[in-house]
């Protein structure tokens, strides 16, 4: 359900979506989804498709003046304040060994901030 709203709220900013078609990562049926925004670079998404949580998403930059494709994979994912939400993610090039890992302890769900956390510093002009 909340795929298909922010699904809705990009359609509506003006990017294009399109079904690919199937795949399979981590030994999952996925579906596969393009995602052309209106400004910006366009990306793949990998959605299971079962559950509907995005598994992996490929996207295009630029480096050193090529074109490098970014993999970030999102996993185990956990019921958070009534969100599924990845405690793993995991990014790197396409076809590189390096991979930057992500593995989240605790996601807290609007927690109480005190509001003095949002004051300038003394001595500091605007």
């Amino acid at each position: 359900d909340d795929v298909f709203k922010k699904a809705f709220a990009m359609v509506k900013q003006g990017a294009k979506l399109a079904l690919i078609g199937h795949d399979t990562v981590a030994g999952r049926d996925v579906l596969r989804i393009r995602v052309t925004p209106k400004t910006g670079p366009e990306q793949e998404q990998f959605l299971d498709a079962g559950t509907f949580l995005i598994l992996r998403t490929d996207s295009t930059r630029q480096v050193g003046g090529r074109a490098v494709v970014v993999e970030t994979t999102f996993a185990d994912y956990r019921s958070v304040g009534g969100l599924a939400l990845p405690h793993a993610i995991e990014m790197g090039a396409r076809d590189r060994p390096q991979r930057l890992r992500i593995i989240v302890e605790r996601i807290e769900v609007n927690p109480s901030i005190d509001d003095a956390r949002f004051k300038m510093p003394s001595g500091t002009k605007r």
